[in-house]
């Protein structure tokens, strides 16, 4: 199992609490295409990210791997609140 990290609080004042204290980090890197013109991170490159993320979650809970094909989750909803632009740095 995972280790377990404690997140800390979120300087934005708009950024609601977590409703729930499940953690899992994966470290991501920005391409050059991930960024608009402004220099922000795209809308569409969270929901990527989000994938990301789900596929690194399922191999870090099932170490023996994961059967795609016969696995019985179903993504029926994703959807995401910006609180605060992303910029690479």
């Amino acid at each position: 199992m995972a280790e377990v990290i404690k997140l800390p609080a979120s300087q934005n004042p708009r950024v609601p609490e977590p409703r729930f204290p499940f953690r899992h980090l994966v470290p991501l890197q920005m391409r050059f295409n991930d960024i608009d013109m402004l220099g922000h991170l795209n809308n569409g490159v969270y929901i990527a990210f989000f994938d990301l993320g789900k596929s690194r979650y399922f191999l870090d809970i099932m170490p023996d791997g994961v059967d795609w094909k016969h696995i019985n989750i179903v993504v029926a909803n994703i959807n995401c609140d910006f609180h605060a632009p992303t910029y690479i740095y």
